[in-house]
């Protein structure tokens, strides 16, 4: 995925048009530590990111879209499944998944130092996206 770090970018009007965030969000966005950051990936993870955050990827909805099957259907849960509810499904083996992240981010926010406001920002809100809950504001 291009992060483009000029504000107001063609790449990043893009991502507004198709409201995977606001413009209001395109300004507080760091887009400079956002492009250092995927550069910092490696090439596979990086191309993971950006087939994801398209939907340009193997999941129902495209599937579908891609005339590869008739259904979009989870094979988890049943709902139909976009790049959004892969990450959302909370059937039985999607819960660990998620489970076993969390506990891996939280062990690497803490041996990292991250400031404690910023981790229970970042869990509290994850958790909160995942179930479909406005996220919220924690003043540090």
């Amino acid at each position: 995925m291009f992060v483009c770090s000029d504000p107001g970018s063609h790449h990043q009007l893009y991502w507004i048009r198709h409201k995977h965030f606001s413009f209001d969000a395109q300004l507080a966005i760091d887009w400079g530590t956002c492009a250092a950051g995927m550069q910092a990936l490696q090439p596979a993870r990086r191309r993971w990111i950006a087939k994801h955050a398209s939907s340009n990827c193997g999941v129902g909805t495209t599937l579908v879209k891609w005339k590869y099957q008739d259904d979009d259907r989870c094979p988890r849960c049943g709902v139909p499944e976009d790049t959004t509810h892969v990450l959302r499904c909370t059937a039985k083996g999607a819960n660990e998944v998620w489970n076993e992240s969390i506990l891996k981010l939280t062990a690497y926010l803490q041996k990292t130092h991250t400031h404690p406001g910023i981790q229970e920002s970042l869990l509290t809100n994850l958790h909160r996206w995942r179930h479909g809950a406005f996220l919220s504001l924690i003043h540090i």
